[in-house]
């Protein structure tokens, strides 16, 4: 694991277990400073994002950080699958993570002579500022889903790196940003598949693929990331929880259960929004799992058939879940 010195700011890969590290999680903007401009001082003071770099650094530091892992800048672009498969486990074991909301403004500013009828200044609070927070484009993107819930500890900045709270502190603007119940802020671990599918929902990322790759680690599952794929990666997803687990709910996609989507598995992540209320119930105890074959889905299940459903006849199965 490749950590940045938060006093020299040099990098240095730790093989093995890593010393304590602080972590940052954040929206890309224009001009990230990337690992191949990392070395060359020039270079990286040009870009813009180098101010995010120093001004995580030195709040690191001043709380007593020595180093820190920034994911712009603190791997390859030939380590990127490996990183990948790996980011989740780097957020759960920093020992503090923060999350910079670049959008959101300070709480409070000064009133200035043109502002007020008052010759003197006033310090105010910007209202409704928790609205501020809650439409943060950071809860509206991909990686920063699994990275909001892995790290044990997780703190707020504004726009001016100022702490504005917890992730604990903030549950009911990230309830109503996310649709993430503030009892899975800190144990999601236990939902269903289908609830955490349900949370990456209308999130957006650069590339299309990255829609399935930021769900691997939050999903606990591992496959290889073959960019230029596009939407197919959500499929593979998909596949490898079928492998991976014995949980039906991942069948019951979509919003309109009477739709004429064909197709086994759920074309988008988008399709598991309705999703959040699901949980496992065996109602079938002899079905022994099922598997997913080039030849279609093999499940053993007593088919229903809709006999209202006129010249184009539907069926339907009971689902271990409800």
């Amino acid at each position: 694991m490749r950590l940045i010195n938060t006093t020299t700011l040099q990098q240095r890969n730790f093989l093995g277990k890593p010393p304590p590290y602080a972590i940052l999680s954040h929206t890309w903007g224009e001009e990230e400073v990337a690992f191949k401009d990392f070395a060359d001082d020039e270079a990286r003071a040009c870009l813009q994002g180098w101010t995010e770099v120093v001004n995580c650094c030195q709040l690191a530091a001043a709380d007593g950080w020595e180093w820190v892992w920034i994911d712009t800048c603190c791997s390859d672009s030939a380590e990127l699958s490996e990183v990948i498969n790996s980011m989740f486990r780097f957020y759960e074991e920093a020992h503090i993570c923060y999350a910079y909301l670049a959008d959101v403004p300070l709480r409070t500013r000064l009133l200035t002579d043109s502002d007020s009828d008052s010759d003197e200044e006033a310090e105010v609070t910007l209202y409704p500022w928790a609205l501020e927070v809650e439409n943060s484009r950071y809860f509206k993107r991909g990686w920063t889903l699994q990275e909001l819930l892995a790290p044990s500890y997780l703190v707020f900045l504004d726009q001016e790196w100022g702490r504005i709270g917890t992730r604990e502190e903030f549950a009911a603007e990230i309830y109503r940003a996310t649709a993430i119940h503030p009892r899975h802020l800190v144990g999601f671990r236990n939902c269903s598949v289908a609830v955490k599918l349900s949370w990456a929902a209308y999130r957006k990322t650069t590339r299309a693929e990255d829609r399935a790759y930021s769900m691997l680690g939050l999903l606990g599952i591992n496959m290889p990331l073959l960019y230029g794929e596009g939407k197919k990666a959500v499929i593979r997803l998909q596949q490898e929880l079928i492998r991976s687990y014995n949980d039906e709910i991942i069948l019951a996609w979509g919003s309109n259960y009477g739709s004429d989507e064909s197709g086994t598995l759920a074309p988008s992540l988008d399709d598991f929004s309705y999703c959040s209320a699901l949980q496992t119930a065996v109602f079938d105890q002899d079905r022994q799992g099922f598997t997913l074959s080039n030849v279609g889905l093999v499940l053993n299940a007593e088919v229903f058939q809709d006999l209202e459903s006129g010249n184009s006849p539907k069926f339907s199965i009971n689902l271990n879940c409800t």
